[in-house]
């Protein structure tokens, strides 16, 4: 199956394809397809550590290692820990902006832009601004672009721009605005949305 390349250049990223697609399987980002088998990116052991992200087992996640990021600041994958093949659901990066939400803003706009070019029929949501709905206090906000292909399976491109004390009680990066970009799966966006 031929795949098309989503790659970084400087330390802003640009997604590039060799012709349109409707197959979330058939882009990769950080050499990594929605659809691939974990264990041929990560090990056994570093499987093993997976952690459960929400209050449903279904899904977990395994964190990227420093050295599989490129230009990002962090990023994981998401799998089913019950799956004996490990598939890849998610694959999900972010970009720290030094508290910068505008710089966000534009990477964001960029992001959607490039990746609406990509695939054949795709369906953007509205730019959608809300309260981050685990800061209580309602001071983190996010706003977000989902990209939803033919098949069920999406995008999202969300900026996140934090509250400082949210933060640091929960002991997060002291970076409030941060880019947030996932590929997903049908199942795993299905799961994410009727959750």
């Amino acid at each position: 199956m031929k795949k098309l390349v989503l790659f970084t250049v400087l330390f802003l990223f640009t997604f590039q394809s060799f012709s349109k697609s409707d197959d979330i399987s058939n882009f990769e980002l950080l050499n990594m397809s929605v659809g691939d088998r974990a264990i041929d990116h990560f090990t056994q052991n570093e499987i093993n550590q997976f952690q459960y992200g929400f209050e449903s087992k279904l899904f977990a996640y395994v964190n990227l290692k420093e050295s599989k990021l490129e230009k990002f600041n962090d990023g994981f994958v998401i799998i089913k820990p019950e799956d004996k093949n490990f598939l890849i659901h998610s694959i999900v990066v972010r970009k720290f902006f030094n508290n910068d939400i505008n710089e966000c803003f534009k990477e964001q706009d960029k992001t959607i832009n490039e990746l609406s070019n990509i695939f054949e029929s795709v369906e953007a949501t509205d730019k959608d601004t809300y309260e981050y709905s685990a800061d209580t206090s309602g001071k983190s906000k996010v706003t977000t672009v989902n990209l939803i292909l033919d098949d069920g399976s999406s995008g999202h491109i969300g900026c996140y721009n934090m509250s400082k004390d949210f933060l640091l009680l929960n002991n997060y990066n002291p970076e409030t605005a941060v880019l947030s970009i996932s590929l997903n799966s049908k199942e795993y966006s299905y799961w994410q949305m009727n959750r």
